[in-house]
Protein backbone atom coordinates (compact mmCIF):
# COMPACT_ATOMS: atom_id res chain seq x y z
CA UNK A 1 0.00 0.00 0.00
CA UNK A 2 1.30 3.31 -0.54
CA UNK A 3 0.58 6.37 1.15
CA UNK A 4 1.12 9.95 -0.40
CA UNK A 5 1.98 13.28 1.56
CA UNK A 6 1.99 17.04 1.10
CA UNK A 7 4.46 18.32 3.09
CA UNK A 8 5.29 21.97 3.59
CA UNK A 9 8.12 23.80 5.10
CA UNK A 10 8.66 26.73 5.83
CA UNK A 11 12.45 27.96 7.07
CA UNK A 12 11.97 30.91 9.60
CA UNK A 13 15.83 31.20 10.46
CA UNK A 14 18.05 28.82 9.78
CA UNK A 15 20.92 30.96 8.21
CA UNK A 16 21.76 27.38 6.04
CA UNK A 17 19.23 26.56 4.77
CA UNK A 18 16.52 23.52 5.12
CA UNK A 19 16.38 21.05 2.39
CA UNK A 20 13.29 19.12 1.24
CA UNK A 21 15.44 16.19 0.61
CA UNK A 22 13.16 13.35 0.58
CA UNK A 23 15.14 10.98 2.62
CA UNK A 24 14.92 13.46 5.74
CA UNK A 25 11.25 12.50 5.96
CA UNK A 26 9.76 8.85 7.25
CA UNK A 27 6.24 7.90 8.17
CA UNK A 28 5.43 6.95 11.65
CA UNK A 29 3.25 3.72 12.69
CA UNK A 30 3.14 2.66 16.37
CA UNK A 31 6.92 3.28 17.00
CA UNK A 32 7.57 1.94 13.53
CA UNK A 33 9.46 4.53 10.74
CA UNK A 34 9.37 3.23 6.87
CA UNK A 35 11.59 5.20 4.44
CA UNK A 36 10.61 7.07 1.43
CA UNK A 37 9.46 5.01 -1.39
CA UNK A 38 11.19 5.47 -4.44
CA UNK A 39 8.33 6.17 -6.58
CA UNK A 40 8.56 9.58 -5.23
CA UNK A 41 10.43 10.65 -7.55
CA UNK A 42 8.18 9.01 -10.06
CA UNK A 43 5.15 10.93 -8.56
CA UNK A 44 3.79 13.49 -10.97
CA UNK A 45 3.37 16.23 -8.02
CA UNK A 46 7.18 15.70 -6.79
CA UNK A 47 9.25 18.35 -7.58
CA UNK A 48 13.14 18.43 -7.34
CA UNK A 49 14.91 18.76 -4.31
CA UNK A 50 15.58 22.69 -3.10
CA UNK A 51 16.70 24.33 -0.29
CA UNK A 52 14.83 27.10 1.47
CA UNK A 53 16.75 30.06 2.83
CA UNK A 54 15.51 32.04 5.48
CA UNK A 55 12.15 33.06 4.75
CA UNK A 56 11.10 31.15 2.22
CA UNK A 57 8.63 28.37 2.18
CA UNK A 58 7.58 25.51 -0.37
CA UNK A 59 6.19 21.60 -0.72
CA UNK A 60 6.09 18.66 -2.10
CA UNK A 61 4.82 15.23 -2.13
CA UNK A 62 6.39 12.24 -0.55
CA UNK A 63 5.12 8.26 -1.22
CA UNK A 64 5.90 6.12 1.70
CA UNK A 65 5.32 2.36 1.29
CA UNK A 66 3.85 0.46 3.87
CA UNK A 67 2.37 -3.30 4.29
CA UNK A 68 -1.28 -3.44 3.05
CA UNK A 69 -4.05 -3.77 5.90
CA UNK A 70 -2.69 -1.49 8.13
CA UNK A 71 -5.03 1.55 9.79
CA UNK A 72 -2.87 4.75 9.53
CA UNK A 73 -5.40 6.43 11.86
CA UNK A 74 -2.58 7.61 14.02
CA UNK A 75 0.85 7.54 11.93
CA UNK A 76 2.93 10.79 11.92
CA UNK A 77 5.60 12.42 9.30
CA UNK A 78 8.73 12.28 10.99
CA UNK A 79 11.80 14.72 10.09
CA UNK A 80 15.39 13.07 10.40
CA UNK A 81 17.11 15.75 8.70
CA UNK A 82 19.67 18.95 9.56
CA UNK A 83 18.91 20.72 11.14
CA UNK A 84 17.62 18.61 14.04
CA UNK A 85 15.12 21.08 15.93
CA UNK A 86 12.68 21.41 12.76
CA UNK A 87 9.27 21.56 14.65
CA UNK A 88 5.33 21.25 13.26
CA UNK A 89 3.62 24.20 13.35
CA UNK A 90 0.28 24.29 10.94
CA UNK A 91 -0.21 28.45 11.70
CA UNK A 92 3.28 29.11 9.68
CA UNK A 93 1.26 28.15 6.23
Amino acid sequence: MFVVAEISLKNNNYSSGISNNALYFKLEHNGVQYAISSNTFLFPGYSSMVTFTPGNSGSNFYVFEVPSGIVLSNAKIVWDGIPRNVVHDPSQF
